[in-house]
């Protein structure tokens, strides 16, 4: 490095050791040579920044390549001097400046950003505490579906029960009055066939016989088909009475009242192949079972078929 270059970095130095101490009041006396790399020294010495003293350089260097500069008074010297400093504090009020700015701006973003993120996170919650609301509100729609589904068949259920019993019961009722009835039928007509058997009687007393024919007691047997529930009426092989009930009976049911003579009367025997259930009476004796009682064995020979 020849006598050309270490006077301007020597100048270099002495301009930015001055404008140091102008700025900050602190002198460095003490200073490493001096070489290619007195930027970096001067960088690492000094507390002015980096781009400050490469303009200062820059300065230096341009106003020894200008001859012009040569022949300035040391008083413009000076002024000029004054406004690079000058020049330089507006450059670093401006940097500082900038970089407020720049850090403003950037907490600003980070505000900013930070405000989104919460606005952002409130909304996620909001939603998820609104789906989590919803799911509960379909849980508890759906639940009470289920449960409306379950009462509603079990009602249909329990109405169905009811109906069977309700007609269980009907049908019950209907069979026992049904049963009644036949029941006080069947003992009504064995009291007709009663008193036709005390006409006979009278017959037998004014004869001394027992009839052989519908026609000698004709009024008798007249009476007794007159009567409802009775299809036929006639006198039997065996003298008695026979009727034979119509369809309010089961098919070929017979009462057949078999005469015993005993001195001036008759004694009579009741006998039926009709259902036991219908000569059921605590109270009295109405008819004796007999199976075997049918309307052909009681016909009398001339209506045999």
């Amino acid at each position: 490095m020849n006598s050309s270059s270490d006077a301007i970095i020597n100048e270099i130095k002495d301009v930015v050791l001055a404008l140091d101490y102008e700025r900050y009041g602190i002198k460095r006396n003490r200073l490493p040579p001096l070489g290619i790399d007195y930027l970096d020294i001067l960088d690492d010495v000094t507390k002015l920044e980096r781009q400050e003293i490469e303009n200062i350089a820059k300065e230096v260097i341009s106003k020894h390549k200008n001859p012009q500069t040569l022949s300035m008074s040391p008083q413009q010297s000076r002024q000029i001097e004054q406004q690079e400093i000058w020049q330089r504090q507006e450059h670093r009020s401006f940097s500082s400046f900038m970089k407020d700015f720049s850090k403003g701006f950037s907490i600003y973003k980070l505000l900013i950003a930070s405000s989104l993120l919460i606005i952002f996170a409130v909304l996620v919650h909001m939603m998820t505490n609104d789906l989590r609301v919803k799911l509960v509100n379909q849980e508890l729609v759906n639940e009470n579906q289920q449960k409306q589904a379950v009462f509603e068949q079990q009602k249909a259920v329990m109405l169905e029960n009811v109906q069977k019993q309700i007609e269980e019961h009907n049908i019950n009722s209907q069979n026992f009055f049904e049963d009644n009835n036949k029941k006080w039928l069947f003992q009504s007509l064995t009291r007709e066939l009663s008193s036709a058997g005390k006409s006979i009687n009278d017959f037998y007393r004014q004869h001394q016989r027992l009839p052989k024919s519908n026609k000698e007691v004709r009024k008798v047997i007249d009476n007794l088909e007159e009567q409802i529930g009775i299809k036929e009426a006639f006198i039997s092989n065996k003298q008695g009475i026979a009727i034979v009930l119509d369809f309010e009976f089961a098919a070929g049911t017979v009462v057949h009242l078999t005469p015993t003579e005993s001195g001036y009367g008759i004694h009579w025997r009741c006998e039926t192949n009709a259902d036991k259930a219908l000569l059921q009476n605590p109270t009295q004796h109405i008819c004796a079972h007999n199976y075997k009682t049918k309307r052909m064995s009681l016909l009398p020979s001339i209506w045999a078929d």
